[in-house]
């Protein structure tokens, strides 16, 4: 600060050129300068304003940062001048150190998201002079159950402050569910939890989604999430028998007719391996059938049962003779058949004998022209088709008395046999030579006209032969003698 002298009588004397002179005083007073001082932090935060003003009344004020107000606002650390000016124009100066400090750093530790139902702790950092959180909380931790955004303001000890926030969300705990609450026995039963969970504990110690059981009892899971959310669920397994299965059915059956296949009588439900739902089906071919039962319980039972489809066949031919007399005893007979349980034959009407074997002796009944004998092979109940051999009986020469077709020439000869036409027309006549095994001699010819025709046997042995003549639907049978 300046200070003024202080001289109270000040006194003049005056000489001018002559060498007159002349004598002046005047008194005069001393004014002090004005007190300088500034007020204000010397330490504020780093990012505030400190306020440093000088002291009130002085005519002006001159600061170091060009400011002439009584108060200024700083942002910085520095040194700061103030030039004070009274009304009686002396001035004084003074200065000011202030210094900055660093606001508190604020964080907030939490878990986000955390599990719906839960309490999430959130925490500012330590060693704060205060804490002040937007629920109203003065702890450096608090505990919240809802989701939303959470603000702190944090003081050090040099009364600087900061705020931070923290949105937090909530994760719903993880569905837990187990379906399955029967195991049947015998037998293994799938329990699962949803999938696509994190992790898994069973009470069993399985860590899977799913686990097998094989006795009731109760079974319970933890499931939790990413985010660490469990929940926990639990089942009573009961146990219980699976249903009996049976398939009742035919295991062989006939072609042409359908096998009724029947599954355990009353069960709940029915799943065949040919789609079928039902208790019965019908199958028309060989071979293995399944059918799963269910019963009320849910529990099922699986079954198989092979069919097989019997496919008769007809025996190849009857070997007999195709012409007989009257009262014959002849024999026919087939060639046995693979698999055939027995054989049936058809007589004509007035034949007897009886047989189930491959050959059947019988005794002849002419009592029509002509006839068929058959015989049908069966395999077990199936019986198969029919294999049939046309029998006619022998009439006999026939003389030209008008109503024969032909005449025979010579008969009995060595070999040749001339067939001459009676005259009339009866029209095409086929005719055809057997032996008496009913073996082809001679094959099929056609008379037509009044010309003859020449038969050659030369070649066959001694003895009966026949020859079947055909008109229309009229057959007879003629008989003819090789004799050599």
């Amino acid at each position: 600060m300046h200070r003024c002298e202080r001289r109270r009588h000040h006194t003049l004397t005056l000489t001018n050129a002559e060498g007159c002179t002349s004598t002046c005083t005047i008194t005069v007073t001393t004014t002090p300068p004005p007190v300088c001082t500034i007020t204000g932090n010397t330490s504020f935060c780093v990012g505030s304003l400190n306020k440093l003003c000088g002291p009130e009344f002085a005519t002006s004020y001159l600061w170091s940062t060009g400011a002439t107000t009584e108060c200024i606002y700083v942002s910085a650390a520095g040194t700061y001048t103030l030039t004070l000016t009274n009304a009686e124009g002396c001035t004084s100066t003074c200065t000011i150190t202030v210094t900055t400090t660093p606001p508190p750093v604020c964080t907030i530790l939490a878990m986000t998201p955390f599990c719906e139902g839960t309490l999430n702790k959130l925490c500012g950092p330590q060693y704060a002079t205060s804490y002040l959180w937007s629920t109203g909380e003065t702890t450096e931790c608090i505990d919240v159950s809802a989701a939303g955004t959470y603000t702190l303001t944090v003081t050090n000890a040099e009364g600087c402050t900061s705020t931070c926030t923290i949105t937090v969300t909530t994760t719903p705990p993880p569905v837990c569910l187990i379906s399955v609450d029967l195991v049947c026995q015998p037998g293994t039963t799938r329990l699962c939890a949803p999938a696509g969970a994190y992790s898994y504990l069973w009470n069993t110690g399985a860590t899977t989604a799913c686990i097998e059981v094989t006795t009731g009892g109760i079974y319970s899971v933890v499931v939790s999430s990413a985010p660490g959310c469990t929940s926990t669920c639990s089942i009573a397994v009961t146990s219980t028998p699976g249903p009996d299965c049976v398939i009742i059915g035919n295991t062989t059956f006939c072609e042409g007719q359908p096998n009724k296949l029947c599954g355990t009588p009353g069960a709940a439900g029915y799943l065949w391996s040919t789609g079928e739902t039902t208790e019965c089906i019908y199958v028309n071919a060989s071979g293995i059938y399944s059918v799963t039962v269910t019963n009320a319980d849910g529990c099922s039972s699986d079954c198989i049962l092979t069919v097989t489809m019997v496919q008769p066949i007809a025996p190849d031919g009857i070997m007999g003779p195709i012409a007989v007399a009257n009262n014959q005893a002849v024999s026919y007979s087939i060639d046995p058949i693979t698999g055939a349980t027995a054989y049936e034959w058809t007589l004509p009407q007035g034949w007897t004998g009886d047989t189930t074997g491959t050959t059947i002796n019988v005794i002849t009944d002419g009592a029509s022209s002509t006839d068929e004998i058959c015989v049908q092979a069966l395999f077990g109940q199936c019986p198969g088709p029919d294999t049939c051999l046309t029998v006619s009986f022998i009439t006999g020469i026939v003389d030209a008395d008008g109503s024969a077709w032909f005449t025979i020439l010579p008969n009995p000869s060595h070999g040749g046999f001339q067939v001459v036409p009676t005259g009339r027309d009866h029209g095409p006549i086929k005719i055809i030579v057997f032996d008496v095994l009913g073996q082809l001699v001679v094959a099929p010819q056609v008379l037509s006209g009044t010309q003859a025709t020449m038969i050659h046997m030369e070649h066959e042995a001694d003895g009966v032969y026949f020859l079947r003549a055909s008109s229309g639907d009229e057959d007879r049978v003629f008989e003819l003698m090789i004799q050599k």
